[in-house]
Order: structure tokens, then sequence, then C-alpha cells
């Protein structure tokens, strides 16, 4: 039997977002390169940003072959694209040159590290566009390991880039992620709950 689902935001009604749900009106576009194996991890925050945003696209994919609707949609834009990825020709989105006067794109992966990097290494193309990276935030995903402690969600990420970007408010987004963690962690049996630190640890 399949559990019920709230009509608005699809989650089972337990773990329901939209009490923390606020629409978000980007200037900045934000295009989203999901890996296969992301799209059904009920702790995967790409769903999240689909949500809240709305300026956004999704694209599912790992081979450059996978890509080729996302790269005709890129291509059609009219603007400037920037890739939030901390490649060795990266840049502190800081010290990026970007044109406050044009459209921009901010194109951002979905995956685990390892993943990540393995869409980075098989998509040559993505090469072309100025990489920018985030630096001196720690995160905030308690209920699923990261590589390090700055490693960041998908949605932090694209939260603190965008308020780097041009000064967009990130807090209705960090609200709706630590809403939802709170959410997910309500709902787990206790002794799957031990594994994951408290608030504020």
């Amino acid at each position: 039997m399949s559990r019920p689902c709230c009509s608005r935001c699809h989650y089972p009604t337990f773990t329901c977002v939209c009490g923390a749900l606020t629409q978000v009106n980007n200037a900045i576009q934000v295009v989203v390169l999901q890996h296969p194996s992301e799209v059904k991890v009920a702790k995967g925050t790409a769903r999240l940003l689909s949500l809240a945003l709305n300026n956004m696209q999704l694209f599912v994919g790992e081979q450059a072959q996978d890509f080729e609707q996302a790269r005709r949609y890129l291509a059609d834009f009219e603007g400037q694209i920037m890739l939030l990825y901390p490649s060795d020709d990266s840049v502190a989105i800081a010290q990026s040159s970007r044109d406050g006067g044009q459209r921009t794109l901010l194109l951002v992966i979905d995956a685990t590290w390892k993943k990540a990097y393995k869409i980075w290494q098989s998509n040559p193309w993505l090469a072309q566009y100025p990489q920018l990276r985030l630096s001196g935030i720690d995160g905030q995903y308690r209920i699923r390991k990261a590589a390090s402690a700055n490693a960041l969600s998908t949605l932090e990420a694209t939260a603190y880039a965008l308020n780097e970007l041009d000064g967009s408010d990130p807090k209705p987004l960090l609200h709706l992620f630590d809403y939802f963690i709170d959410r997910q962690m309500a709902a787990m049996p206790h002794q799957v709950k031990q594994r994951y630190p408290s608030k504020g640890e």
C-alpha cells in the first residue's frame, strides 16, 4: 500500500515541507545537471530547489550524450553561463567577473562528490564555461554523509552561490533545507536517528 503524499510538494505527508516552502523569484536562472542515481534519493535536495525556485531547469544524465537537450537549451540562452564546480581552473565567486547588465545562468551539478567528478570528466563541453567555487562554508546536511565538513548539499551550494553573485537572500532556501532535515529526522526510527548529529553539533 502506497503512503499518502502531499498534493503540493509530493513528499509523504509525514515529511511534507510545505510548512516552510516560500517561492523564490531568482533573477539568475539555475540549471541543474543531476546524476541518475540522485533522482529517487529521498534525501536529495535538487527536488527542494525545484519546489522553491521559480527560474530553474533540471536535466538528468551522466555522459555527454545524456545532456544533448541540456546543451541545446544552453546554446539558446542569451547571456553569460557560469558553472558552479571547484575545478583546477575555478575561481572564488567573489573574484569572478560577472557582468551585472547581462542575464546570467548558473549551472549546478547534483551528485555525490565522486559522481560529480565523473560528470565533469565525461563532459568536456562544460569546460567552456567559467567555473566558480565556494569556500569557507561548512555544510549542515546532517542526514547524509559528506566527504568533508565544507561539503555542501546542492541546495546549500546554490543558495550561497546566488547570494554571492547577486545578493539574493539565502534564508528562504536554507530555512526550507533545515525544515526538511527536521522532518526527515522526526520520521526516522530512534536507532537510525542516533547515527546522525543533533542540530548544532
